[in-house]
């Protein structure tokens, strides 16, 4: 004989003990329901959870746009954008690039970096999870994602009134003073710009110009001409134009009329008298360095720096280009830029001239400050037609050139006509469809499928580049010979 053992203790006390050994059996299966349930509604809220997410990751993404301008009382909105969007997503993207390593880990296999399962459902979650982990992972990418942009903008807003105004606090006397004393501004009193730096009155044109800090460094002035020193890094270098009336448009009836011009066009017609309040305009087109800077690093142009085309060396100071006018307007407004309107973008482009072009009646006049289709063109294989409309011209360039090149118009504004064209803010239309609003002109017809687009470029005609003429390009479009030129409000 010897003593029991435990399994048949346990069984002898299960006779004896009928009702608490089916109570116990009760409580255990149920204690096993219930923790199968646990983990299935557990997994059910990982699932919900991750899709929860993917309607995060856009509301966020949809929430930046909110955001701007980039100034400095819009500060709490980026700080509570931050709490609520941006630093939740980066903290959860460790544990969904965790549960995406465990499925990689049940993988049947792989085909082109995917992860195959023989599951459909499994492949369902996999597949969902993966493109959400992507778009995560750009979204918090350092630097350029998203998150980086946003913490960038925060970080500037924080410091721009001290490196802006307080640390050159007396360029911004004394240039309040000449603007003030001025009689091109005509008695305009403005206040320090936030974000701007002054950087004195043109020699030639008498204007006054300032930097755009965002954008890049400050440019110096050359020693005895004057002309500024423009870069790879050089940034933004904004004209403040005077506002006023000016006749807008062309007509070829009466040579005694204001903008007579013998092309006049029908979208050109009737000239009308607008009035515009003072703005600040780019003195050259938005060069590649400068896109890049304000994008962080995408630089989208199709002859991009670096580059050599027939012959030509392609440099940041180029203008960027490949853009559209949604690109455009998405990347200024960050900054508290935007594009000028048509009639500010004539005004600029006349510099008080009521003649075809602000040189003069004839194209002659515009030699050695237009880059158009021309025989350099022609002699690296360009067979554009619009070299005939003037087979004299030979402006040493095939493509775009550097934004600095050759002579600027009256108000010092270089390429208002040739280089690349250049996006305005309103939609095409007949001018008698709508009428310009007050201060800066916005024309906004009823039915718009096209943006406005104006100066002409490097493989087009002076015939297209008169101060006049009109052309119109989808919001969505994007070209190799079209790229844009800043504006920015006055803030009093």
């Amino acid at each position: 004989a010897r003593r029991a053992g435990p399994l048949l203790r346990m069984q002898r006390w299960v006779q004896r003990n009928p009702v608490p050994t089916l109570f116990l059996l009760a409580v255990s299966v149920a204690l096993l329901l219930i923790t199968l349930l646990f983990f299935e509604s557990q997994r059910a809220r990982n699932e919900y959870d991750r899709l929860a997410w993917v309607v995060k990751l856009e509301r966020a993404v949809d929430g930046e746009q909110e955001l701007y301008p980039a100034t400095p009382e819009r500060a709490g909105l980026f700080e509570a954008w931050l709490r609520e969007h941006g630093e939740p997503i980066e903290a959860s993207l460790p544990g969904l690039q965790a549960t995406l390593a465990e499925l990689e880990g049940r993988a049947v296999g792989s085909q082109g970096g995917r992860s195959k399962f023989e599951d459909e459902a499994l492949q369902f979650r996999y597949d969902s999870l993966r493109e959400l982990v992507a778009h995560a992972k750009a979204f918090a990418k350092e630097g350029h994602g998203v998150l980086a942009r946003v913490r960038g903008h925060l970080a500037w807003i924080r410091k721009v009134e001290q490196v802006s105004e307080r640390d050159h606090a007396a360029e911004w006397s004394e240039a309040i003073a000449q603007i003030k004393k001025s009689e091109r501004y005509a008695g305009l009193e403005i206040a320090p710009q936030t974000g701007l730096v002054p950087l004195g009155p043109d020699p030639r044109s008498g204007l006054q110009e300032f930097a755009q800090l965002r954008s890049g460094t400050i440019p110096a002035r050359e020693e005895g001409t004057g002309k500024l020193l423009v870069g790879d890094g050089t940034g933004l270098v904004l004209v403040l134009l005077p506002g006023g009336r000016f006749w807008m448009g062309s007509q070829k009836d009466d040579p005694k009329k204001p903008n007579y011009d013998p092309r006049s066009r029908k979208p050109e017609r009737p000239v009308q008298e607008v009035p515009l309040a003072p703005f600040f305009l780019s003195k050259y087109e938005l060069t590649q360095g400068q896109w890049e800077r304000l994008s962080m690093g995408d630089n989208p142009s199709a002859f991009p720096a670096g580059k050599k085309v027939a012959g030509q060396r392609v440099t940041l100071v180029n203008p960027v280009e490949d853009v559209s006018w949604n690109d455009c307007h998405r990347l200024l407004r960050q900054y508290a830029l935007d594009l000028p309107t048509e009639a500010q973008w004539e005004y600029a482009c006349r510099a008080g001239s009521g003649l075809p072009w602000s040189t003069g009646r004839e194209h002659e006049s515009l030699r050695g400050s237009v880059n158009f289709a021309d025989q350099c063109a022609r002699r690296h294989g360009a067979g554009w037609s619009q070299i005939e409309d003037w087979p004299e011209l030979d402006d040493g360039y095939t493509i775009h050139a550097e934004v600095d090149t050759l002579l600027p118009n009256a108000w010092g504004l270089y390429h208002m006509y040739g280089n690349v064209l250049e996006f305005c803010r309103d939609w095409y239309g007949l001018y008698s469809q709508a009428r310009p609003r007050a201060g800066d002109g916005l024309r906004e017809p009823a039915e718009g499928h096209k943006r406005i687009t104006r100066g002409g470029s490097y493989d087009t005609s002076f015939k297209q580049a008169r101060s006049a003429y009109r052309g119109g390009t989808a919001p969505d479009s994007r070209s190799g010979s079209l790229g844009l030129r800043p504006m920015r409000a006055l803030s009093r």
